[in-house]
């Protein structure tokens, strides 16, 4: 498949995720007191990333039978891209004085961007 085909679907994938993901976060973070925002924002990571590794399954149309090599793939990918995200939103709202709200998406962004996609391509999803 043309790398082009790639990202736009893949991107369209990462972006109804993300809309999940920021969604939940957002709802949270508007009830939640301060503390609670780090928590908050692990959680809906997680569920965004979950819902991510089935959409991305179609978008680089990956093989049936190799579901579980890729789910551990995309465990550990998953996994740097919170890590390293959550790292820079703590940065951003702490250091920067970025509204958590706002920091959030521009993390997601910024890890998809240089992380997520180039890995999922190269590694997760490898054809």
């Amino acid at each position: 498949m043309r790398r082009s085909v790639q990202l736009a679907r893949s991107l369209s994938a990462s972006l109804a995720t993300t809309a999940l993901d920021v969604g939940l976060f957002t709802a949270a973070a508007s009830v939640l007191p301060k503390r609670a925002h780090f928590g908050a924002r692990l959680g809906a990571s997680l569920a965004g990333a979950v819902a991510n590794f089935a959409l991305n399954r179609r978008a680089f149309q990956a093989r049936e039978g190799e579901r579980s090599v890729q789910g551990a793939r995309y465990a550990v990918v998953a996994l740097a891209a919170i890590a390293l995200g959550t790292l820079m939103w703590s940065l951003m709202v702490s250091s920067l004085r970025i509204d958590p709200r706002l920091a959030h998406p521009l993390s997601l962004a910024l890890v998809w961007l240089t992380l997520t996609f180039p890995a999922m391509r190269s590694w997760v999803y490898r054809q």
